[in-house]
């Protein structure tokens, strides 16, 4: 069988001859856990439902983080909300990372609006975020 957890976010069909595959379908925005159960044993998929992106232009964007402190070595991930002019949040276009050091600060892999940064060296270095011609930045500061 399977299950939702909160039906208000996503509902799930499945059909009892093809218990394996179901459908799980959008309601509403918010996050639930899809459950399936089977024969005593039970696993299930977290599911985070957004907004319908508005299509308009990125208007401003914020970072998870503005100043933060690493150790060498550590790493960091920040995430980037872009949001429209009127503060609807952005959800599928692309965001393009950099880092003003290199030797500092490196960029290990950026994964749409997320980014995985490693501290190299001691030193301060900013990582900026830009999409349509919008950026916002985030300084971190590696520690010995």
């Amino acid at each position: 069988t399977w299950t939702s957890s909160n039906a208000a976010v996503a509902t799930v069909a499945y059909s009892a001859a093809a218990a394996q595959t179901a459908q799980v379908t959008a309601t509403g925005p918010g996050s639930t856990l899809i459950f399936a159960h089977s024969d005593g044993l039970s696993d299930s998929v977290y599911v985070t439902v957004r907004e319908p992106d508005s299509g308009e232009p990125v208007a401003t964007i914020t970072l998870s983080t503005v100043s933060q402190t690493i150790a060498e070595g550590d790493t960091l991930a920040i995430t980037a909300t872009l949001r429209d002019a009127q503060g609807r949040e952005l959800s599928d276009r692309a965001v393009s990372w950099t880092t003003g050091d290199a030797a500092i600060v490196s960029i290990e892999g950026t994964f749409g609006r997320y980014v995985q940064l490693r501290g190299l060296r001691p030193g301060t270095a900013t990582v900026t975020a830009t999409s349509e011609g919008k950026s916002a930045s985030a300084t971190i500061t590696v520690s010995n």
